[in-house]
């Protein structure tokens, strides 16, 4: 009993352990900084998250804003537009994301895309910009433009970015192939296909709503591993337009070019040291 006492009386005055803290790091899966083109909203209207999908029937965003599609408009590039994804904007529009859009059809998008603004003439120049510089934009040299340039164009959505084909341009005289990347970047290749080699690699089975590039488009994607690993399967069909580009005056270096959906105009800049990089600053 005397044992039993002290054991217990040990066991009422020895101060607890220190308890065991384990700090959990978490897991880096990348150390490359990523800077994305930031998107700016048209309207205040902020978007609202779409819920996961699921197997429950799919309900259109009527509290969403009327977007009306012009000809050669993409699911994608009017997601780029109203700064969400594409996956956001087909279930809020309870439709695929290859869906092929018809002109003067109505997708819902969070924000309110308003037409621009008529174009201020500079009397100083002979020759206008073909586009509307968004608020907060302008030309980086306050340059005139040279003449505006059409091409023929091709241009597909991916799931991370857009190719874009033109048949030629005055700083590429043969057909070259243009990487968009969502990240903000953007990469050209010459474009090699001809109709002698195959238009796509049969054994490449894409998922389900997705596509394998072919032809010009294809042959890159193939050809180029970091350009199929940063694209991935392209969302919808190519689809044709008159591509324009203009430059700045006695510049070369960086232009201006007709996205070929939603009615969004890029500034390229071409860079010698680093990335190349590219921004949406207009609109027509």
């Amino acid at each position: 009993m005397l044992i039993a006492l002290t054991i217990s009386a040990c066991s009422l005055t020895a101060p607890d352990p220190t308890p065991l803290v384990i700090t959990a790091t978490p897991l880096v899966t990348s150390t490359i900084p990523i800077t994305a083109t930031a998107v700016p909203q048209l309207a205040t209207h902020p978007p609202t998250l779409t819920p996961t999908p699921t197997n429950a029937p799919c309900t259109t965003r009527d509290d969403w804003f009327v977007y009306t599609v012009s000809a050669g408009d993409t699911l994608a590039g009017i997601a780029l537009r109203a700064g969400v994804s594409v996956d956001q904007l087909s279930l809020a529009n309870c439709i695929e994301p290859d869906t092929v859009l018809n002109a003067n059809e109505g997708v819902r998008v969070p924000v309110a895309v308003l037409p621009p603004e008529a174009p201020t003439e500079n009397a100083a120049c002979t020759v206008q910009w073909f586009f509307v510089f968004r608020a907060g934009e302008s030309e980086i040299t306050v340059s005139c433009p040279d003449a505006v340039v059409q091409i023929d164009a091709v241009g597909q959505d991916f799931e991370g970015g857009r190719m874009l084909r033109f048949a030629s341009t005055p700083v590429d005289p043969s057909a070259v192939i243009y990487v968009i990347y969502n990240n903000g970047f953007w990469e050209v290749y010459p474009d090699t296909w001809d109709a002698s080699q195959p238009a796509a690699d049969e054994s490449l089975v894409p998922p389900r709503h997705r596509l394998q590039p072919t032809e010009s488009f294809g042959k890159v994607w193939r050809d180029y591993e970091s350009v199929r690993t940063a694209l991935g399967w392209a969302y919808s069909p190519p689809v044709t337009f008159t591509g324009r580009l203009q430059f700045p005056q006695g510049r070369t270096d960086y232009w201006y070019l007709d996205y070929g959906s939603a009615r969004l105009v890029l500034r390229l800049v071409r860079s010698e040291v680093a990335p190349n990089p590219w921004k949406i600053v207009g609109e027509y």
